[in-house]
């Protein structure tokens, strides 16, 4: 667990929860986290949220409503309840939260699996637009891109590509 994950201080946590969620945390499920700290609670109402606190960024309001649409689209996703809003330095956001959903894979096949995911939905680029050409996520062009075209995204993988033009794919 990262110092991040263990700095969010408990009393903010709830009194954020309070004035958001219109009901303070009875239990903590889970805390975790790398750059995120991600808290798992289970509010006084018996809903259970996850709660994610990181360092504020443009793109964190920009993802939250990307996972609106596409929840509202009926993607697989956990539901938005907030959108990015400040706690403390940070800044919070707060998603329904769905057990027993296993993880995708790590950073060396995430372009993969999220590229095979996002078709999967009904409609899963309905109401969901991007400028053509932009690179979706912050992924490290080294390791691939995921990159909005006008039919939805496209993954982009330097090295694949490489291949394919070798006739080697």
């Amino acid at each position: 667990m990262s110092a991040r994950s263990r700095a969010v201080d408990p009393v903010r946590l709830a009194r954020w929860c309070r004035q958001h969620l219109g009901s303070p945390p009875a239990e903590e499920l889970f805390r975790s986290g790398h750059l995120s700290a991600v808290v798992g609670l289970r509010l006084a109402d018996d809903r259970e949220v996850v709660v994610k606190v990181r360092p504020d960024s443009p793109r964190i309001a920009a993802c939250v409503e990307v996972q609106r649409r596409l929840f509202q689209a009926g993607y697989p996703c956990p539901r938005p309840l907030t959108g990015a809003v400040p706690i403390g330095a940070d800044v919070a956001t707060a998603e329904a939260y769905v057990p027993g959903r296993a993880p995708l894979a790590g950073a060396d096949h995430a372009v993969e699996a999220f590229a095979e995911a996002f078709p999967a939905g009904p409609s899963a680029g309905q109401g969901v637009h991007a400028r053509p050409g932009a690179v979706v996520g912050g992924m490290e062009p080294h390791r691939g891109r995921a990159v909005a075209t006008p039919g939805g995204l496209a993954c982009r993988q330097p090295a694949l590509e490489r291949g394919r033009a070798a006739g080697d794919a």
